[in-house]
């Protein structure tokens, strides 16, 4: 189980790349990505990239916050 949600961060963590890349940060799929990739990071800081997709994830959900108005 924690194997794969290791691996689901990881995709997590790929994705958010593609949305600030190029589908962009304005929709609902940019800020339901940000909010998983944030509370996987917090929940299971055991894992080596917890830090990284902690604060990607943070990033990405107030740019995508700001981006909705």
């Amino acid at each position: 189980l924690l194997y794969k949600i290791m691996q689901h961060g990881d995709w997590l963590q790929a994705q958010s790349q593609t949305i600030a890349d190029g589908i962009g940060i304005e929709n609902n799929r940019a800020l339901t990505l940000a909010k998983s990739l944030h509370m996987i990071g917090v929940m299971f800081p055991e894992f080596d990239s917890a830090a990284t997709w902690e604060a990607t994830g943070r990033e990405l959900l107030f740019d995508s916050a700001r981006g909705q108005t």
